[in-house]
């Protein structure tokens, strides 16, 4: 309910709508992660596993991507029932929180997570059949695609990997860098 009642407000403000209670277009506002300790006392460059309270790693600068990637950590029990394992993927552009990309449960959960996004989202605006590759054969996947005042949110059931699917959520920020980034590779390619 508290969604929905958040999908809500977003709607009237034009705001994008909070998801995981996390708010797009600005800076993180939960806490930073606490780092594991080794035996003996001393804190480990890691950060713990089973975190008390939702948390976030800080973000990097990736290699090959003009964002910043980082991590929020849930408690094992608080992680949304979806996901494979208890991290999602924060992507940050110029210090604001433009996207999430969450690694799901395999291709055989996909109608109980279309179920659980079209709760949240309402119905899809598509749903395509699509081909992925893994390992370098063709699969027949399936992608799901609700575009939302100031969000698009892409469920694909089967990523790169038969083990996972993927939901990216993404800011009209985060696509412009994504697809600005696509269309300079993509010039880079053809000049060779």
């Amino acid at each position: 309910m508290i969604g929905i009642v958040a999908m809500a407000a977003a709607a009237a403000t034009g705001a994008p709508p909070t998801v995981f209670g996390l708010e797009f277009g600005k800076p993180l506002s939960i806490p930073v992660c606490r780092r594991a300790v080794l035996p003996g006392g001393t804190e480990s460059i890691t950060y713990e596993s089973e975190p008390a309270v939702t948390c976030h790693e800080p973000d990097i600068q990736l290699r090959d991507a003009p964002w910043h990637r980082g991590t929020i950590d849930f408690p094992m029990s608080k992680a949304p029932v979806f996901m494979d394992g208890n991290v999602l993927y924060t992507l940050v552009v110029d210090g604001r929180l433009e996207g999430l990309q969450i690694e799901t449960l395999n291709h055989n959960h996909t109608e109980a997570i279309a179920r659980q996004l079209a709760a949240k989202f309402g119905k899809p605006t598509s749903i395509e059949h699509d081909q992925a590759e893994v390992e370098g054969i063709a699969v027949p996947s399936l992608v799901f695609t609700w575009r939302l005042r100031g969000l698009r949110v892409t469920y694909t059931n089967i990523d790169d990997s038969m083990d996972y699917g993927q939901v990216l959520i993404e800011t009209p920020a985060m696509q412009r860098v994504r697809h600005n980034r696509d269309e300079s590779a993509s010039k880079a390619r053809t000049a060779l």
